[in-house]
């Protein structure tokens, strides 16, 4: 559905067919937000970055919308992908003691998230294996929608999901507790009743494409 379409299911809904409660500009923003509050919850938006490793450089910066890490690989000399381990800064206390920072550069087998939009590499790379490309799948945040034709990243049983997030927060604004309490848990229901559809999808593009 495009963004006019969910806009006018949303008026449907909270029967303002008429524009008379809300305008376009409230609805896109609440449209904008059940795209971003579904697709985070899904973790459906799946970007990859690529990155070339410098000697010594423990930390590498992803783009600001990054949210978590999934997976990520390093090309080594030979042009070989070697998957590393996507681990926390606890597991690497726990498997390798609380002075994993201070160990000599190397070949890194694993990548940490070391702030909101950073990960690093355990070791660091060493100057055998820098200059080479360090590939990092995240899910990020979903963008607004910029126009009327345009759609949300997911499938289209999900964009009626985001036409009752939107009343929600209508019938909130209009003092009615009760409807939007029950607009939010249809919400809800949709996107549990369609999670193992939309995760399996968002996994399998994921997986690494040569």
């Amino acid at each position: 559905m495009q963004r006019s379409a969910i806009r006018t299911e949303v008026r449907r809904i909270l029967n303002d067919l008429n524009t008379v409660l809300f305008t376009d500009a409230m609805i896109n923003s609440w449209i904008d937000l059940g795209v971003v509050d579904a697709g985070t919850y899904l973790e459906l938006d799946t970007a990859v970055a690529t990155i070339s490793t410098v000697t010594s450089e423990q930390n590498y910066q992803l783009p600001s919308n990054a949210m978590s890490i999934k997976d990520a690989y390093l090309q080594d000399q030979a042009d070989r992908q070697t998957r590393l381990k996507v681990v926390s800064q606890d597991e690497l206390n726990d498997l390798y003691g609380n002075q994993w920072r201070e160990e000599p550069a190397g070949a890194p087998i694993a990548l940490f998230q070391a702030d909101y939009n950073v990960v690093g590499l355990y070791p660091a790379t060493n100057a055998a294996n820098a200059s080479n490309t360090l590939r990092v799948f995240y899910v990020r945040i979903p963008s607004n929608l910029a126009s009327d034709t345009d759609t949300p990243i997911f499938m289209d049983a999900l964009h009626d999901a985001v036409s009752w997030y939107c009343a929600s927060r209508g019938y909130a604004l209009l003092g009615n507790p009760d409807k939007s309490d029950w607009a939010l848990k249809r919400y809800q229901a949709l996107l549990s009743k369609f999670m193992s559809i939309a995760t399996r999808f968002s996994d399998d593009m994921r997986r690494f494409r040569w």
